[in-house]
Protein backbone atom coordinates (compact mmCIF):
# COMPACT_ATOMS: atom_id res chain seq x y z
CA UNK A 1 0.00 0.00 0.00
CA UNK A 2 3.00 2.31 0.14
CA UNK A 3 2.41 3.18 -3.53
CA UNK A 4 -0.65 5.13 -2.37
CA UNK A 5 1.61 7.87 -1.13
CA UNK A 6 3.20 8.47 -4.51
CA UNK A 7 0.06 10.45 -5.29
CA UNK A 8 -0.02 12.60 -2.17
CA UNK A 9 -0.78 16.10 -3.34
CA UNK A 10 0.75 19.20 -1.82
CA UNK A 11 -0.77 22.62 -2.41
CA UNK A 12 0.85 25.92 -1.56
CA UNK A 13 4.26 24.22 -1.33
CA UNK A 14 3.28 21.15 0.74
CA UNK A 15 0.97 22.95 3.13
CA UNK A 16 -2.23 21.01 2.41
CA UNK A 17 -1.43 17.31 2.15
CA UNK A 18 -3.91 14.76 0.89
CA UNK A 19 -4.15 11.77 -1.42
CA UNK A 20 -5.13 12.78 -4.94
CA UNK A 21 -6.47 10.01 -7.16
CA UNK A 22 -6.16 10.87 -10.84
CA UNK A 23 -9.66 9.50 -11.48
CA UNK A 24 -11.16 11.18 -8.44
CA UNK A 25 -12.17 9.98 -4.99
CA UNK A 26 -14.66 12.18 -3.23
CA UNK A 27 -13.54 11.42 0.33
CA UNK A 28 -10.00 12.60 -0.30
CA UNK A 29 -11.24 15.43 -2.51
CA UNK A 30 -13.16 16.94 0.41
CA UNK A 31 -9.80 18.40 1.37
CA UNK A 32 -9.89 20.60 -1.73
CA UNK A 33 -12.60 22.87 -0.33
CA UNK A 34 -13.68 22.03 3.20
CA UNK A 35 -10.62 23.45 4.95
CA UNK A 36 -10.81 26.72 3.06
CA UNK A 37 -14.30 27.14 4.50
CA UNK A 38 -12.84 27.15 8.00
CA UNK A 39 -9.40 28.61 7.33
CA UNK A 40 -9.82 31.08 4.42
CA UNK A 41 -6.50 31.86 2.71
CA UNK A 42 -4.59 30.03 5.45
CA UNK A 43 -2.80 27.77 3.04
CA UNK A 44 -0.86 30.63 1.49
CA UNK A 45 0.75 31.85 4.67
CA UNK A 46 3.58 29.60 5.73
CA UNK A 47 5.24 27.01 3.54
CA UNK A 48 6.99 25.46 6.54
CA UNK A 49 3.71 24.10 7.90
CA UNK A 50 2.07 20.97 6.50
CA UNK A 51 -1.62 20.34 7.21
CA UNK A 52 -2.76 16.70 7.11
CA UNK A 53 -6.53 16.32 7.39
CA UNK A 54 -9.05 13.96 5.83
CA UNK A 55 -7.67 10.60 4.73
CA UNK A 56 -5.66 7.60 5.86
CA UNK A 57 -2.28 9.27 5.81
CA UNK A 58 -0.54 9.09 9.18
CA UNK A 59 2.74 7.20 9.02
CA UNK A 60 5.84 6.93 6.88
CA UNK A 61 4.08 8.04 3.69
CA UNK A 62 3.01 11.37 5.15
CA UNK A 63 6.52 11.87 6.51
CA UNK A 64 8.04 11.34 3.07
CA UNK A 65 5.53 13.73 1.54
CA UNK A 66 6.60 16.50 3.91
CA UNK A 67 10.41 16.21 4.08
CA UNK A 68 11.10 19.91 4.68
CA UNK A 69 8.17 20.76 6.93
CA UNK A 70 9.12 22.31 10.23
CA UNK A 71 5.67 21.52 11.59
CA UNK A 72 3.15 18.86 10.54
CA UNK A 73 -0.35 19.51 11.79
CA UNK A 74 -2.36 16.28 12.04
CA UNK A 75 -6.02 17.19 11.97
CA UNK A 76 -8.11 14.04 12.05
CA UNK A 77 -6.30 11.76 9.63
CA UNK A 78 -6.18 8.03 10.24
CA UNK A 79 -3.61 5.30 9.71
CA UNK A 80 -3.38 1.88 8.15
CA UNK A 81 -1.78 2.20 4.72
CA UNK A 82 1.82 2.96 5.66
CA UNK A 83 4.20 1.89 8.38
CA UNK A 84 4.15 3.34 11.87
CA UNK A 85 6.86 5.86 12.64
CA UNK A 86 8.07 7.65 15.74
CA UNK A 87 6.42 11.07 15.88
CA UNK A 88 8.99 13.69 16.79
CA UNK A 89 8.53 17.33 17.80
CA UNK A 90 7.65 18.36 14.23
CA UNK A 91 4.33 16.51 14.54
CA UNK A 92 1.55 18.59 16.07
CA UNK A 93 -1.14 16.01 16.71
CA UNK A 94 -4.41 17.89 17.19
CA UNK A 95 -6.53 14.77 16.86
CA UNK A 96 -6.74 11.54 14.87
CA UNK A 97 -9.58 9.58 13.28
CA UNK A 98 -10.10 7.00 15.98
CA UNK A 99 -8.81 5.00 18.95
CA UNK A 100 -6.98 2.44 16.83
CA UNK A 101 -4.85 5.09 15.18
CA UNK A 102 -4.18 6.67 18.58
CA UNK A 103 -3.09 3.33 20.01
CA UNK A 104 -0.93 2.46 17.00
CA UNK A 105 1.08 5.66 17.48
CA UNK A 106 1.10 5.54 21.29
CA UNK A 107 -1.00 8.67 21.55
CA UNK A 108 -3.26 9.58 24.44
CA UNK A 109 -6.83 8.28 23.97
CA UNK A 110 -7.93 11.91 24.22
CA UNK A 111 -6.30 12.50 20.81
CA UNK A 112 -8.96 10.29 19.23
CA UNK A 113 -12.03 12.29 18.18
CA UNK A 114 -13.36 11.17 14.79
CA UNK A 115 -12.91 11.67 11.06
CA UNK A 116 -13.13 15.39 10.20
CA UNK A 117 -15.46 14.63 7.29
CA UNK A 118 -18.15 14.92 9.96
CA UNK A 119 -17.93 18.62 9.11
CA UNK A 120 -19.88 18.18 5.87
CA UNK A 121 -23.07 18.55 7.89
CA UNK A 122 -22.21 22.23 8.32
CA UNK A 123 -22.62 22.76 4.57
CA UNK A 124 -25.66 20.63 3.80
CA UNK A 125 -29.38 21.29 3.74
CA UNK A 126 -32.21 18.79 4.22
CA UNK A 127 -33.47 18.02 0.70
CA UNK A 128 -36.37 15.78 -0.23
CA UNK A 129 -35.40 12.13 -0.46
CA UNK A 130 -35.26 10.79 -4.02
CA UNK A 131 -33.71 7.35 -3.51
CA UNK A 132 -34.82 4.52 -1.23
CA UNK A 133 -31.37 2.92 -1.32
CA UNK A 134 -28.07 4.15 -2.77
CA UNK A 135 -24.76 2.32 -3.11
CA UNK A 136 -21.43 4.13 -2.76
CA UNK A 137 -18.70 1.71 -3.90
CA UNK A 138 -15.02 2.08 -3.16
CA UNK A 139 -13.46 4.05 -6.00
CA UNK A 140 -11.32 1.06 -7.03
CA UNK A 141 -14.41 -1.14 -7.33
CA UNK A 142 -15.86 1.30 -9.82
CA UNK A 143 -12.57 1.51 -11.70
CA UNK A 144 -12.33 -2.24 -12.20
CA UNK A 145 -15.99 -3.17 -12.50
CA UNK A 146 -19.17 -1.81 -14.04
CA UNK A 147 -21.68 -1.58 -11.20
CA UNK A 148 -24.27 0.42 -13.13
CA UNK A 149 -25.94 -2.69 -14.58
CA UNK A 150 -25.89 -4.43 -11.21
CA UNK A 151 -27.50 -1.49 -9.42
CA UNK A 152 -30.07 -1.02 -12.16
CA UNK A 153 -31.07 -4.67 -11.82
CA UNK A 154 -31.33 -4.26 -8.03
CA UNK A 155 -33.26 -0.97 -8.33
CA UNK A 156 -30.56 0.70 -6.23
CA UNK A 157 -29.17 4.14 -7.02
CA UNK A 158 -25.44 4.09 -7.82
CA UNK A 159 -23.41 7.01 -6.46
CA UNK A 160 -20.12 7.42 -8.29
CA UNK A 161 -17.40 8.25 -5.70
CA UNK A 162 -15.19 9.60 -8.49
CA UNK A 163 -17.54 12.51 -9.15
CA UNK A 164 -17.20 15.98 -7.66
CA UNK A 165 -17.36 15.65 -3.88
CA UNK A 166 -20.20 18.14 -3.46
CA UNK A 167 -22.34 16.22 -5.95
CA UNK A 168 -21.62 12.98 -4.11
CA UNK A 169 -22.65 14.57 -0.82
CA UNK A 170 -25.84 15.85 -2.43
CA UNK A 171 -26.71 12.38 -3.77
CA UNK A 172 -26.08 10.79 -0.37
CA UNK A 173 -28.25 13.46 1.24
CA UNK A 174 -31.13 12.57 -1.10
CA UNK A 175 -31.03 8.91 -0.07
CA UNK A 176 -32.95 7.15 2.68
CA UNK A 177 -30.36 4.38 3.13
CA UNK A 178 -26.73 4.12 2.08
CA UNK A 179 -24.88 0.91 1.25
CA UNK A 180 -21.28 1.96 1.72
CA UNK A 181 -18.14 0.29 0.49
CA UNK A 182 -16.53 3.73 0.54
CA UNK A 183 -15.65 4.61 4.12
CA UNK A 184 -16.42 8.26 3.52
CA UNK A 185 -19.74 7.23 2.03
CA UNK A 186 -20.61 5.95 5.51
CA UNK A 187 -19.02 8.90 7.31
CA UNK A 188 -20.91 11.45 5.23
CA UNK A 189 -24.16 9.50 5.61
CA UNK A 190 -23.71 9.36 9.38
CA UNK A 191 -22.92 13.07 9.49
CA UNK A 192 -26.14 13.78 7.55
CA UNK A 193 -28.02 11.43 9.91
CA UNK A 194 -28.79 8.88 7.22
CA UNK A 195 -28.64 5.16 8.12
CA UNK A 196 -25.91 3.16 6.40
CA UNK A 197 -24.74 -0.40 5.97
CA UNK A 198 -21.05 -1.24 5.43
CA UNK A 199 -20.04 -3.77 2.81
CA UNK A 200 -16.95 -4.99 1.00
CA UNK A 201 -16.51 -6.64 -2.39
CA UNK A 202 -12.82 -7.52 -1.95
CA UNK A 203 -9.99 -7.66 0.53
CA UNK A 204 -8.68 -4.36 -0.85
CA UNK A 205 -11.02 -2.75 1.67
CA UNK A 206 -9.03 -1.93 4.80
CA UNK A 207 -11.01 -3.11 7.82
CA UNK A 208 -8.70 -1.28 10.23
CA UNK A 209 -9.80 2.17 9.08
CA UNK A 210 -13.48 1.20 9.19
CA UNK A 211 -13.21 -0.06 12.77
CA UNK A 212 -11.04 2.91 13.73
CA UNK A 213 -13.73 5.38 12.67
CA UNK A 214 -16.72 3.30 13.85
CA UNK A 215 -15.25 2.97 17.33
CA UNK A 216 -14.74 6.73 17.42
CA UNK A 217 -18.52 7.02 17.03
CA UNK A 218 -19.18 4.33 19.67
CA UNK A 219 -20.32 1.85 17.03
CA UNK A 220 -19.54 -1.87 16.89
CA UNK A 221 -19.92 -2.76 13.23
CA UNK A 222 -19.83 -5.87 11.08
CA UNK A 223 -18.88 -5.45 7.42
CA UNK A 224 -21.03 -7.40 4.96
CA UNK A 225 -19.47 -9.19 2.00
CA UNK A 226 -20.70 -8.89 -1.59
CA UNK A 227 -19.45 -10.35 -4.88
CA UNK A 228 -16.78 -8.59 -6.85
CA UNK A 229 -17.60 -7.31 -10.32
CA UNK A 230 -14.75 -7.00 -12.83
CA UNK A 231 -14.57 -5.79 -16.41
CA UNK A 232 -13.13 -8.18 -19.03
CA UNK A 233 -9.45 -7.74 -19.79
CA UNK A 234 -10.32 -6.73 -23.36
CA UNK A 235 -11.57 -3.41 -21.98
CA UNK A 236 -7.96 -2.47 -21.26
CA UNK A 237 -4.94 -1.49 -23.32
CA UNK A 238 -2.41 -4.03 -24.62
CA UNK A 239 0.06 -2.88 -21.99
CA UNK A 240 -2.50 -3.40 -19.22
CA UNK A 241 -3.40 -6.83 -20.63
CA UNK A 242 0.26 -7.92 -20.57
CA UNK A 243 0.62 -6.71 -16.99
CA UNK A 244 -2.51 -8.61 -16.07
CA UNK A 245 -1.27 -11.87 -17.62
CA UNK A 246 1.93 -11.51 -15.59
CA UNK A 247 -0.13 -11.01 -12.42
CA UNK A 248 -2.24 -14.07 -13.19
CA UNK A 249 0.88 -16.17 -13.75
CA UNK A 250 2.62 -15.02 -10.57
CA UNK A 251 -0.56 -15.47 -8.55
CA UNK A 252 -1.23 -18.98 -9.90
CA UNK A 253 2.35 -19.98 -9.07
CA UNK A 254 1.91 -18.41 -5.62
CA UNK A 255 5.02 -16.33 -6.20
CA UNK A 256 3.24 -13.08 -5.41
CA UNK A 257 -0.31 -12.12 -4.50
CA UNK A 258 -2.06 -9.18 -6.16
CA UNK A 259 -5.10 -7.29 -4.90
CA UNK A 260 -6.60 -6.93 -8.38
CA UNK A 261 -6.25 -9.55 -11.09
CA UNK A 262 -8.71 -8.97 -13.90
CA UNK A 263 -10.29 -12.12 -15.36
CA UNK A 264 -9.90 -12.65 -19.08
CA UNK A 265 -13.65 -12.68 -19.68
CA UNK A 266 -14.76 -10.43 -16.82
CA UNK A 267 -17.79 -11.04 -14.65
CA UNK A 268 -20.56 -13.01 -16.32
CA UNK A 269 -24.20 -12.01 -16.49
CA UNK A 270 -24.89 -14.60 -13.81
CA UNK A 271 -22.21 -12.99 -11.63
CA UNK A 272 -23.90 -9.61 -12.03
CA UNK A 273 -27.29 -11.08 -11.19
CA UNK A 274 -25.90 -12.66 -8.03
CA UNK A 275 -24.28 -9.34 -7.08
CA UNK A 276 -27.59 -7.52 -7.55
CA UNK A 277 -29.40 -10.11 -5.43
CA UNK A 278 -26.76 -9.75 -2.73
CA UNK A 279 -27.14 -5.96 -2.64
CA UNK A 280 -30.90 -6.38 -2.26
CA UNK A 281 -30.35 -8.92 0.52
CA UNK A 282 -27.96 -6.60 2.36
CA UNK A 283 -30.29 -3.61 2.03
CA UNK A 284 -33.26 -5.65 3.21
CA UNK A 285 -31.86 -7.81 5.97
CA UNK A 286 -28.55 -6.43 7.24
CA UNK A 287 -28.19 -4.26 10.30
CA UNK A 288 -28.35 -0.55 9.65
CA UNK A 289 -26.02 1.76 11.53
CA UNK A 290 -26.30 5.36 12.70
CA UNK A 291 -24.40 6.86 15.59
CA UNK A 292 -26.47 8.18 18.48
CA UNK A 293 -27.42 11.83 18.20
CA UNK A 294 -25.61 12.79 21.39
CA UNK A 295 -22.40 11.03 20.26
CA UNK A 296 -22.57 12.69 16.86
CA UNK A 297 -23.05 16.13 18.44
CA UNK A 298 -20.22 15.58 20.92
CA UNK A 299 -17.79 14.57 18.16
CA UNK A 300 -18.82 17.44 15.88
CA UNK A 301 -18.47 19.96 18.70
CA UNK A 302 -15.05 18.53 19.59
CA UNK A 303 -13.82 18.95 15.99
CA UNK A 304 -15.18 22.50 15.85
CA UNK A 305 -13.38 23.25 19.11
CA UNK A 306 -10.12 21.99 17.61
CA UNK A 307 -10.68 24.31 14.64
CA UNK A 308 -10.96 27.28 16.98
CA UNK A 309 -7.83 26.23 18.85
CA UNK A 310 -5.90 25.90 15.60
CA UNK A 311 -7.00 29.36 14.49
CA UNK A 312 -5.73 30.82 17.78
CA UNK A 313 -2.42 28.95 17.68
CA UNK A 314 -1.48 29.45 14.03
CA UNK A 315 -3.66 32.05 12.36
CA UNK A 316 -4.29 34.80 14.91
Amino acid sequence: MERLFNNLRATSQVELIYHKNKDGNFGDDLNEWIWNEFFPDAFDRDTDIAFIGIGTLLGSGAARATPTAKKRIVFGTGSGYSSIIKLDETWDIRFVRGPRTAKAFSLSPSKSITDPAILVSKFSSNPAKEFEVSFVPHHSSLMYGDWSEVCEHANINLIDPQRDSRRVIDAINKSKLILAESLHGAIVADSLRIPWIPLSTSDIILEFKWLDWAESMDLNISINSAPRILRPITDYTIKEQIKNYIKISLSSLKIKRFDVVRPIFGSSQADKTRAAQRLIEIATNSKQYLSKDNVYKERLDAVLEEINKLRNDYLS
